[in-house]
């Protein structure tokens, strides 16, 4: 990908072509990716669409929108952080991007609600936020601490694994720092 990133954004319309005809070839996230970090015409939108769509690799593609997105990008993303009914990594990955565009107070609760969910301190959030049960979210949580990285310059101290009462003590950390 570094030679189509040397390309520059002409790079992209033969991209957006090649994903359009085979949006499941060996290599979707990393082309997804490289779409993001290149822009240019079609760029965004066909990124956008692969998440409403909620298409296999829609997390890469919210994740990639950061790269390009603008104040259009905010609103479907928000949608698709706060569907209950999708995927708990594309509601992360959204998630994730909204932070990085600077969307905070409107994330607040889910960003708790991930960083909290499989512990006994975020079950009634879970519940609240249609998150499913299950023991494991480090994924989701390192999606959240790389954004915080970009977003604040800090990841307040997030380990995705950490024991829950220190989950929940940089939880409160976080939700301090986006309720400002």
């Amino acid at each position: 990908m570094t030679i189509v990133l040397a390309l520059g954004p002409v790079a992209s319309t033969p991209l957006i072509a090649a994903l359009r005809e085979q949006p499941d070839a060996p290599g979707v996230e990393a082309a997804l990716a490289t779409l993001g970090r290149l822009g240019g015409d079609g760029a965004r939108e066909l990124l956008l669409e692969t998440v409403q769509d909620r298409a296999p690799y829609a997390a890469a593609a919210a994740l990639a929108i950061g790269d390009c997105a603008d104040a259009t990008s905010a609103q479907p993303l928000l949608l698709t952080a706060t569907d209950r009914l999708a995927d708990p990594t594309l509601r992360a990955a959204a998630c994730a991007t909204l932070l990085r565009i600077g969307i905070r107070s409107e994330v607040r609760s889910l960003v708790r609600g991930i960083l909290l969910a499989g512990t006994p301190h975020g079950r009634e959030l879970e519940r609240e936020l249609g998150l499913p049960r299950r023991p494991r979210w480090a994924y989701e949580r390192y999606l959240l601490q790389q954004a915080l990285r970009d977003a604040a310059g800090e990841d307040f101290g997030l380990d995705t694994d950490a024991p829950w009462d220190a989950m929940l003590a940089c939880a409160d950390r976080v939700d301090s720092w986006l309720s400002r």
